[in-house]
């Protein structure tokens, strides 16, 4: 490889490398190895797995499995022109001398030494990459996570068995079923006879009968179904025996344990089986509530964006004109203008955006908590990253050929040894000069988390005024530090003094109060209607069935619990109202209604989604 020409005769000779055989059988190397080692477990086993998890398809959903594994091969083949890219110098660095290979056989030879054919203690970063890089292909398509997340379901979940399904155990079980189920849930019969219908339901499976899963979803878990059916019998007789005469505290905890275990190795199973067959979440949770399971119907409602648009149209709106009316006599007023639209509508629209998802997350994960700073920092740090590469995205994008000339400048003196000049250091003093935005994005999303959380009912004008103000406020600050710091830093790398007077930061200062007072006065206010009034059906009619029952237990403080952040020592640190759109907090929402009815002296009676064949569920 002729390095001393110049960039463009080693892009060139680089080229050249991707017409030849040895490149081609390389690549076809790198395929295959991808496409087997993706199958490959890329996680720590459990009891949440199946006895044999190769190949991995049996843990996708059926269309994920597909995507996942051209996504992975994908990576790697990248991975592959990268390397072949940097050229035979990267035999060098990894240790071996490129002169031990014929000069156009270093593409096969870097392809046999990714996937491990010839050794190289120096290629062990290499394999770490590779398996962090499939761990992430795994869990960004939901393995294992979507089985735990079902079998976290199922364990919440009230349950019911479908009328033919019980009708088709014999008598004396179906009897024992029937009012074990009938007791809290607390109780150990409880749980037993749970165990035993579900085991009972399993067993249909296949046998001609009606019943809404298919044989075919598990054949693939034999083995583990013979485990299950040896690990219940085995238990039964113990219990026998316990409800034949009570056992003492020890023993009856004992047996506890190893019903719960049973049962979460139950749910594993009809886990792998439904969602082996299932298209979506929406099917596989779907197929549980026709197996008997109440699973919480969950629609978060308006996609995230049709939250934000209004407030964002009216930002980049207000950006332009601000724009258009300072530069109104340059000549260049028009890019000026488009340039600083587009910054911010990418910037408050990307940091809203990454509020309002990583919130719901967070929620999902039972972790967010709007008292604690944990929770805000995490999303700080995202939306300041945003700001940060958008910032630098937008400058790029407006100064391309003077990206372009400092991109080539660097890779000469990187490559030559040859001194930066004042074109090849533009682009990192951009990337420098933008680092102080990330405050902006920080503060932003701060202010913003700040103001959605507490009494959704907060929609008068005077409730969005003081929204409109928190949010105008910090921004404006955020943006006047941001422009400071970013002055000083531009002043540093042109040798020049800073400004010593405030006036050249009075307008970012000005534009950030306008932006933040738009955004705070819109956006909280378009969350809070749409948790009070869903636009989507489902959510509706959620949240409708949630109300009428509230009303019942609490009478006129029904519509107060359910848009306030419950005092009570709970999991739910959202208003009941907005917890019914997340899978995780649904089923416990009717559970506090309960447990607020009680503690206020109401009529104790179950709600509507706590009640098991005429018996109650515990709260």
């Amino acid at each position: 490889m002729v390095m001393e020409g110049g960039t463009s005769e080693m892009v060139a000779a680089a080229g050249r490398v991707y017409y030849t055989m040895p490149f081609y059988l390389g690549l076809g190397v790198i395929l295959l190895y991808a496409w087997h080692r993706f199958d490959e477990p890329s996680f720590p086993r459990d009891e949440a797995l199946p006895s044999e998890v190769v190949p991995l398809r049996y843990l996708f959903l059926r269309p994920a499995y597909v995507r996942a594994r051209l996504v992975y091969v994908t990576i790697s083949c990248t991975l592959y022109f990268l390397l072949v890219l940097a050229g035979r110098p990267i035999l060098d660095a990894l240790g071996i001398g490129a002169a031990q290979f014929p000069p156009a056989a270093w593409p096969l030879t870097i392809a046999l030494l990714m996937v491990g054919v010839l050794p190289n203690p120096n290629m062990k970063w290499l394999n770490s990459a590779e398996d962090r890089l499939r761990r992430h292909v795994h869990a960004w398509f939901l393995v294992p996570d979507g089985v735990k997340e079902t079998i976290a379901v199922l364990q919440d979940a009230a349950y019911t068995p479908p009328q033919a399904q019980l009708e088709a155990v014999k008598e004396p079980l179906r009897s024992r079923i029937r009012e074990g189920l009938a007791l809290p849930r607390t109780e150990l019969r409880y749980r037993w006879a749970r165990a035993s219908m579900l085991m009972e339901a399993i067993h249909q499976i296949g046998n001609g009968a009606p019943h809404p899963l298919a044989s075919a979803g598990f054949q693939a878990f034999q083995e583990d179904l013979v485990a299950l059916r040896q690990r219940y019998r085995a238990l039964r007789s113990d219990i026998d025996t316990s409800f034949a005469s009570p056992p003492s505290e020890e023993v009856e905890t004992a047996l506890r344990e190893q019903v719960d275990g049973l049962l979460q190795r139950i749910y594993a199973y009809l886990s792998w089986g439904v969602r082996h067959q299932a298209q979506s979440d929406r099917i596989v949770f779907a197929k549980l509530v026709e197996c008997g399971f109440r699973v919480p119907v969950v629609d978060q409602g308006r996609r995230s964006f049709d939250v934000i648009a209004p407030a964002l149209l009216l930002v980049m709106a207000l950006v332009f004109v601000m724009n258009w009316i300072i530069d109104a006599t340059s000549p260049q007023w028009a890019v000026s203008a488009l340039a600083s639209t587009v910054a911010a509508g990418l910037m408050y629209g990307g940091s809203s955006l990454i509020v309002l998802r990583r919130r719901a997350q967070m929620i999902e994960a039972t972790t967010w908590d709007p008292a604690s700073p944990r929770s805000l920092v995490g999303l700080a740090w995202r939306a300041g990253l945003a700001t940060w590469a958008v910032i630098v995205a937008v400058t790029v994008f407006f100064g391309f050929e003077a990206a372009v000339n400092s991109l080539t400048g660097l890779w000469s003196a990187a490559v030559r040894g040859s001194d930066l000049d004042e074109a090849a250091l533009w682009f990192p003093s951009r990337v420098a000069t933008a680092a102080p935005w990330f405050l902006v994005g920080a503060s932003f999303s701060v202010l913003l988390a700040s103001r959605l959380d507490g009494d959704v009912r907060r929609v008068t004008l005077a409730d969005r005024a003081r929204d409109a103000a928190v949010a105008g406020i910090g921004l404006a600050l955020a943006v006047v530090a941001a422009s400071i710091i970013q002055e000083g830093l531009e002043a540093a790398i042109r040798g020049a003094p800073s400004p010593a007077t405030v006036e050249p930061f009075l307008l970012p200062g000005t534009i950030g109060l306008l932006v933040g007072g738009i955004m705070g006065f819109v956006l909280p206010k378009a969350f809070r209607r749409e948790i009070m009034r869903p636009a989507r059906t489902q959510a509706r009619l959620a949240l409708r069935e949630l109300m009428d029952r509230a009303k019942q237990r609490l009478g006129e403080d029904a519509e107060a619990w359910a848009f306030t952040r419950p005092e009570e020592d709970t999991d739910i640190r959202i208003t009941p109202a907005e917890a019914l759109r997340y899978r995780s907090h649904a089923t416990g929402v009717w559970a506090l209604l309960d447990q607020v009815a009680a503690a206020r002296g109401s009529n104790w009676q179950p709600s509507a989604a706590a009640v098991i064949d005429g018996g109650r569920k515990a709260g």
